[in-house]
């Protein structure tokens, strides 16, 4: 018997959308918005994709190399 049910695995999108960035970053949104979309028409994998939205708000962190 095969499941109806799959699996969820979420995908974090994480672009600006204010200020400078806002055109580009809601467009990259969209359009990942719009391949998960796709992707989950699909019922061929055992997963569904399930975007989780997240802005950095202009965070800064500094991130040190080692050498």
């Amino acid at each position: 018997m095969v499941s109806l049910t799959r699996e969820t695995a979420p995908i974090p999108i994480l672009y600006s959308t204010t200020l400078p960035y806002a055109s580009l970053g809601r467009e990259a949104v969209d359009g990942t918005l719009a391949a998960a979309s796709e992707a989950n028409a699909s019922t061929d994998d055992p997963f569904r994709l399930e975007p989780k939205i997240a802005a950095p708000y202009g965070v800064r962190r500094t991130i040190r190399l080692a050498g």
